[in-house]
Parts: C-alpha cells; sequence; structure tokens
C-alpha cells in the first residue's frame, strides 16, 4: 500500500532542499524513515515530521509561562493524532505512531536544551506518548553529552533567537499553493475562451467565459454578449 502524506511532493521537495543543510533536519530524517517504515498506511515524511516539530517547538517557545507550556505539552500527542486523523485517510494507530515520534522528538529537543529547566515538560510529553518506551531508543544518541553536541548547540541557539522555521515553511507552502492555484484558473480560462479573428472580425469562440473580479470572485458571461459588444465596435469603427 503507497503510503499518503499531508504534503505535496513539490512541497516536501521544496522543505528538503530549503532546510537539509539545518542539523535538527538531517538528524531526525533518518529517525523518522526508520520509524515509519512498518507503517502500512500512513507515515510522516521527513519534511513533514520536521515542519510539525518546529511548529510544536515554536508553539511552546511562545507559550506564556509555565502552567501554558506544561498543558500544551500535555495536550501535544493527543490533539495532533486528532489532526492528522482527519486530514489523511489513514489507519488509526499509522496516525498515533506519527502523532508520537513528533511528541518523542520535542521532549528530547527539550533535554537537549537544557533538561533541568524543561523537566517538567518532558515529562508532561512523555506521559501523553503511548510509543515512549519505543522511541526513547531511537532519541538516545540526542541524549547522551558525548554525542548531542551538535544537535544542543543548534537547538540552544535557535531556543534564544527570534527565527521561527515553522513560519518559514507555511510562508513557502502558502505561496506554493497560490501559485499552482494561479496557474491552474489561467489553464482553466485559456481552455474556456479563445480569440478568433476572421477578415475584419473578431471576437470570442467559447462556450462560457470567466472573469476574475478584485474581491477574488468569479463571474460568468455569457461570451454572445462579448461579441455583440465587439461586433457593435466594429461597425462604428467602420
Amino acid at each position: 500500500m503507497v503510503k499518503t502524506h499531508q504534503l505535496s511532493l513539490r512541497e516536501r521537495q521544496a522543505i528538503d532542499s530549503e532546510f537539509r543543510e539545518c542539523t535538527l533536519y538531517t538528524q531526525l530524517k533518518p529517525l523518522v524513515l526508520e520509524w515509519g517504515s512498518d507503517s502500512a498506511s500512513f507515515a510522516l515524511a521527513p519534511a513533514e515530521a520536521f515542519y510539525h516539530l518546529t511548529r510544536s517547538m515554536d508553539d511552546l517557545l511562545s507559550a506564556d509561562g509555565k502552567d501554558a507550556r506544561l498543558e500544551y505539552c500535555h495536550n501535544l500527542c493527543d490533539e495532533l493524532f486528532e489532526h492528522l486523523a482527519e486530514t489523511v485517510d489513514a489507519d488509526s494507530e499509522d496516525c498515533r505512531k506519527a502523532a508520537c515520534i513528533v511528541a518523542g522528538a520535542l521532549d528530547t529537543c527539550l533535554y537537549a536544551v537544557d533538561h533541568q529547566l524543561y523537566l517538567d515538560e518532558i515529562i508532561a510529553l512523555k506521559s501523553a506518548n503511548d510509543y515512549r518506551r519505543e522511541l526513547q531508543p531511537l532519541f538516545k544518541p540526542w541524549m547522551r553529552s558525548d554525542m548531542n553536541t551538535d544537535i544542543r548547540e543548534c537547538l540552544s541557539a535557535y531556543f534564544v533567537s527570534d527565527i521561527r522555521i515553522s513560519g518559514m515553511i507555511e510562508d513557502k507552502i502558502r505561496q506554493m499553493r497560490q501559485d499552482e492555484n494561479e496557474a491552474q484558473e489561467k489553464a482553466r480560462l485559456r481552455q474556456s475562451a479563445e480569440v478568433y479573428i476572421e477578415g475584419n472580425n473578431y471576437g470570442l469562440a467559447a462556450k462560457t467565459m470567466t472573469l476574475s473580479l478584485p474581491d477574488g470572485s468569479f463571474a460568468t458571461i455569457n461570451p454572445e454578449l462579448l461579441n455583440k459588444f465587439l461586433d457593435n465596435g466594429n461597425h462604428n469603427q467602420g
């Protein structure tokens, strides 16, 4: 069975291309592939897992105080599971596994940055993670001080910066989808109306013609009426 994805192939490739040198992405990618390898219907692609991880990290960093962070961590796994279950046609257990790896990655990131400062948040994330025992060996290298220098330095710098990767990804996806919609609309309009020129006559040959209005809506007009207007213009010029 082919696994479904939330993001299109082009969108996943765009994220991979932009962040392939990011330490967090390069270290997360093989773990995501390993974790989802035996999922039958759905598994997060590395680019998707990276987005959800940075989204949860950015949400946590913007939380208003300790209590808000604890509530967020306690609810993250269930909320992400519900989101995935609603947006992809997949087995619910595959969606649960996908949500759990994001939560597991987040608690490991907090451990790498400062496990004493974020101890309560880490415990909250683990307590709500059905796969915490299976995930712990997967992320063990991130938690060993002799092996996680790169990831710790990367995350520590990110936590005190104003950069928010999830916002960058969302802007990119939004622009890609807007460009794609505009291209599809232009193609549809080209198919629905053709300009013809016969001697001194010209007009539109189409069953319908759709115009894009300034407010973003569309209006359908009868091309025969427009052709009459053009024909009157021809006669007036004559």
